[in-house]
Formats: C-alpha cells, structure tokens, sequence
C-alpha cells in the first residue's frame, strides 16, 4: 500500500485558516504582543502547509488514479479550487505582514488582509469539500484488499 500524504496534509491549511480567523477576530478587541505573534506564526505555516497539501495531490491523483473511476471535470474542479488557495495564501499573508508594519494607509492595507483571509478561507473550507466528495461519494483513493474479498464474516 503506498503512502498517500495528501489527506492528513489537507487537515492543516483549514485549521489553520480558522485559527487565524479567531485570533484576528480575539485581536480587534485585545491588543497584544502575544496574538500579533500568533497570527504571523500561524499565518507562516498557513502558507507552508497550504503549499504542501497542495503538491500532495498530485501524489494522490497519481495513487487514486488506480483505484476508481470519476469524471475529470470533478477532480479538475477541486484542483482549481486548490490551485486559488495556493494563489491567494502568500498574498494574504503578505498583507498582514505590510499592514502591521506600514505607517500609512495601514487601514486600507488591513482592510485588503482581511478580504483575502475570508476568501482564502472559504476556499480552503470549498477544496475540503469537493475532495471529502471525491473520497465518500465517488470513492477516490478506497479500495477493498483482496483480503477482505475472499473473506466472509
């Protein structure tokens, strides 16, 4: 059985996505050195497991590939949708990062970061859909040992 990396990697960039979402919602209200550094911990690690989930499926089409059969157009749809989050991330992040440092238009700046983390995040929460639907209904990646087979209960 081969490894298939993409599924656990895929977990991170919505928890992720949602922990910085809360921790910016917590620093509207509460100003402090300690949420600042989460954010911008957080929001790095956004960018690199985002990156990593979404180079991990191209393993797991390639392993999945063998083991079902589904119309390209919806693996293509769920690519897309990846392939916008991996697009979107660095900016986002690179917003933050410009609108904690900048000393003028810091509110456009900020109001910039904050449109992207709510589109970055529901494309995140979107791509975890459509590849939960490519897994439980049409099968992507499940496949039944021969074992199980040839066995009867």
């Amino acid at each position: 059985m081969e490894l298939n990396l993409h599924p656990p990697l895929a977990a991170f960039p919505l928890a992720l996505c949602v922990c910085v979402a809360v921790l910016e919602a917590v620093a509207l209200f509460k100003s402090a050195a300690a949420i600042e550094s989460a954010i911008k911990i957080n929001l790095t690690f956004l960018v690199i497991t985002t990156a990593a989930a979404f180079f991990s499926g191209y393993q797991a089409a390639d392993s999945a590939s063998l083991s079902f059969q589904v119309s390209e157009d919806v693996i293509a749809e769920h690519h897309n949708i990846g392939r916008l989050a991996l697009f979107l991330v660095l900016p986002a992040a690179a917003l933050r990062f410009i609108a904690s440092g900048a000393k003028h238009a810091r509110a456009i700046f900020f109001t910039l970061y904050y449109a992207s983390l709510v589109s970055l995040c529901a494309l995140i929460i979107l791509a975890g859909f459509k590849g939960g639907q490519l897994v439980f209904q049409y099968g992507a990646g499940v496949s039944l040992h021969q074992d199980d087979q040839n066995s009867s209960p």
